[in-house]
């Protein structure tokens, strides 16, 4: 089973062109929006050509395998778009309001922080502050184990915290 290279087969051309109004309806019917029926069905003949086989050819073949491609070509344009719309999201400059809940949720934090006592505190704003736990443990002087106790007691007294706040 080997693919052969892309041809110039009559053959090939003669199949593609009997079932090019049946493709371009498959085609309008599986795309949706997602672009010109017509775009997908040349795209399909173009990757058809590279895959093509003479000796498996049959009038009912040639439409399957014709349409099996413009289903590849419309799950790869379906995919990309998909990735583009990620990819937008992800990377688009945030709005104003956006930016505003980014500031209320820091003045949140904060408030429920300075709420907190002791060592609790302490951790709570090194690690806001974006320090790593071995940095923390060396400016408090505080053990690993120290440390754990601290953020579990932080993380349970800013849970009954914003707890009371949505009561």
């Amino acid at each position: 089973m080997s693919i052969q290279t892309p041809t110039t087969d009559a053959a090939f051309d003669a199949a593609f062109e009997h079932s090019y109004a049946h493709l371009v309806a498959y085609s309008r019917s599986h795309a949706g929006q997602l672009g010109d029926a017509e775009d997908f069905v040349h795209l399909a003949y173009l990757k058809c050509r590279k895959a093509w086989r003479r000796d498996r050819v049959s009038q009912q073949v040639g439409i399957a395998f014709f349409c099996r491609a413009i289903r590849w070509i419309i799950f790869d344009v379906a995919r990309t778009r998909m990735r583009r719309d990620v990819r937008e999201r992800l990377y688009r400059p945030r709005s104003n309001s956006e930016r505003r809940s980014s500031q209320l949720d820091r003045l949140a934090a904060a408030d429920a922080i300075q709420a907190l006592k002791g060592r609790s505190r302490d951790v709570c704003i090194a690690i806001l502050a974006g320090k790593d736990y071995v940095t923390i443990r060396r400016e408090l002087g505080i053990s690993e184990g120290a440390l754990a106790v601290s953020i579990s007691r932080a993380r349970s007294e800013l849970n009954d915290y914003f707890g009371k706040c949505l009561e």
